[in-house]
């Protein structure tokens, strides 16, 4: 379903690095921050049980297709990587957004 291109880019990508970020945002769900040429896109992949993927966007500008080299290479990170087993932590994931919240005034 992904034009080989994209998956050779989005291996490229992978290899060098290119996600700076990447968390568990809950049980099945990832969000990721990959450099692209000169912006950094954000990726959310949604897997079911058996890991197939559900749902996934990029915010990037690619209009070729559904699929681009960003969310390959986010892809590739959670095929490697063993992120896909670690529980999520509700708790955790409440005090890092507290932790940003309190820079905020009230008006904001």
């Amino acid at each position: 379903m992904i034009p080989e291109k994209i998956i050779a880019r989005g291996f490229n990508y992978y290899e060098q690095g290119q996600i700076v970020h990447l968390r568990k945002t809950g049980e099945y769900e990832f969000s990721a921050y990959v450099q692209g040429m000169g912006d950094s896109y954000t990726v959310y992949v949604l897997l079911d049980e058996a890991q197939n993927i559900v749902e996934h966007h990029c915010d990037c500008p690619y209009d070729w297709g559904n699929h681009c080299k960003h969310l390959v290479a986010v892809l590739y990170y959670l095929y490697d990587s063993e992120i896909h087993t670690v529980e999520y932590s509700v708790d955790e994931n409440i005090q890092e957004l507290k932790h940003h919240l309190e820079a905020f005034n009230k008006e904001e």
